[in-house]
């Protein structure tokens, strides 16, 4: 049994809840400096951004998924996992899927730019104001 395999059976067992499942999701990061094996560059997509709840899902089924800051669709998700500063103070770069869906919902002034990072942090899109 891996540590991680120990690690979970403790967590089901410590909410003595027969029958509950909590599917498991493996995330390893790696630094910019690192040697990313091929087998995990073959994951990587950039046909479309992925929004982190869509890669956990995928992770979830098995499904391997590499997520950079080039293809992370949330800007959420990209300070969560650390691919962006969460002060930063200017928009990251490209098409985001969690950005359009704001652009496309809302009646937005034609000069309207797609939330910074520090945006989600200072709680600005989330939060009514």
């Amino acid at each position: 049994m891996t540590r991680i395999d120990d690690l979970h059976s403790r967590l089901m067992a410590a909410f003595d809840m027969d029958g509950l499942e909590i599917p498991v999701v493996f995330v390893k990061i790696y630094s910019r400096d690192d040697d990313i094996p091929a087998a995990v560059r073959d994951c990587y997509s950039d046909e479309e951004s992925v929004m982190s709840c869509r890669f956990a899902r995928h992770a979830a089924r098995g499904h391997q998924v590499l997520l950079t800051i080039d293809n992370v669709g949330c800007v959420a998700a990209a300070i969560s996992l650390g691919l962006v500063d969460q002060n930063r103070a200017e928009p990251l770069d490209g098409n985001r899927v969690y950005t359009c869906v704001m652009h496309e919902r809302k009646d937005l002034a034609p000069d309207w730019t797609p939330p910074s990072p520090l945006d989600f942090t200072e709680g600005r899109v989330y939060a009514c104001q």
